[in-house]
């Protein structure tokens, strides 16, 4: 039995297979331009579903830096309760427009 291959890798794995793969995009700094056009493509996703949501740039973009190596969004509702399920929503909308390294993701 246990000369059955294995063809299951860990999620670890698979993150640090993303890694490599991705390590020169990884290490390259993000602009203030750039983090600004992922912002609006995240509000337009975002809002579609809930209208009254905002998404604002905070973190380093936000105290005035040029560039950085994430983006930090804040991401809220004037209710509350709505914001409940949103980021799944998007997850779900956005893993059927965009590929994201992998399908593990």
């Amino acid at each position: 039995m246990y000369a059955q291959t294995h063809t299951h890798i860990s999620s670890s794995a698979v993150h640090c297979v993303i890694g490599f793969q991705y390590y020169q995009d990884l290490n390259m700094p993000v602009t203030r331009s750039q983090a600004e056009s992922i912002k609006v493509f995240i509000e337009k996703e975002i809002t579609a579903s809930y209208p009254a949501a905002t998404v604002d740039v905070v973190g380093g973009y936000r105290r005035g830096k040029a560039a950085g190596h994430d983006i930090d969004l804040l991401i809220s509702h004037p209710d509350g309760t709505l914001i409940n399920g949103l980021l799944e929503d998007f997850i779900t909308k956005l893993k059927l427009k965009v590929t994201i390294g992998t399908d593990t993701c």
